[in-house]
């Protein structure tokens, strides 16, 4: 295959921004609107009490359940036909494999489970520690603290090796295609002058729809 088959980064990034706001915008806020009534529901009836380890219960809870929505959102889309998920639908590219494979959504929760395990893993360290200081544990807490910026740094580290293989791949591969043996390719119908042109009339109608002049 020639290199002008596969997906750059700008592509990539691009849907990305784009799933990252359909997820925080309308999925979370969905679901935090029923976490939030079922929490009513149930300290209403007294069945849930307002102690730190329920609330730090509650909070791992919560974190679960934004994390099966990630994965979920990522694996389901990437595995049915559309072999996308709707950010990358919108910049007209998709998932392929790169050898043969009778399923698809084993390979595509292997590659969702590699792609944000940075952005868990920061999440799920910051509730960590949250929770020590919540139980009155604050040597824990301020020794995770301490911990912190090292942490991140190594995160950093991490996600710039899994997403910066981009750049020097043959197939602009990132270190989570590589592992589950996909790549990220053009979808037909539309050239990349015109996918980018959808994108910044998209951008204009959401500047439009959102700005209001004051007055």
């Amino acid at each position: 295959m020639a290199l002008s088959r596969y997906t750059g980064i700008l592509r990539r990034l691009a849907a990305f921004i784009i799933d990252f706001l359909v997820i925080r915008c309308v999925l979370l806020v969905a679901a935090n609107m029923l976490f939030t009534f079922l929490l009513s529901v149930l300290r209403g009836d007294a069945m849930l009490p307002s102690t730190p380890e329920a609330n730090i219960a509650l909070a791992w809870m919560r974190f679960g359940m934004l994390v099966c929505i990630w994965i979920a959102y990522f694996t389901v889309f990437e595995a049915s036909r559309l072999r996308g998920t709707p950010g990358k639908m919108v910049m007209n590219i998709q998932v392929a494999r790169t050898t043969p494979a009778p399923r698809m959504f084993p390979t595509a929760l292997l590659r969702t489970l590699i792609k944000i395990s940075p952005i868990l893993l920061f999440q799920a360290y910051g509730l960590w520690m949250a929770a020590e200081y919540t139980r009155g544990n604050f040597t824990a807490g301020y020794q995770l603290m301490q911990a912190k910026d090292v942490l991140y740094e190594t995160l950093l580290v991490y996600a710039l090796l899994l997403y910066g293989s981009v750049f020097y791949t043959k197939r602009s591969q990132a270190l989570h295609d590589v592992i589950s043996k996909t790549m990220v390719i053009p979808a037909a119908g539309q050239s990349q002058m015109q996918v980018w042109k959808r994108v910044v009339r998209g951008v204009r109608f959401l500047r439009t729809a959102c700005y209001r002049p004051p007055g």
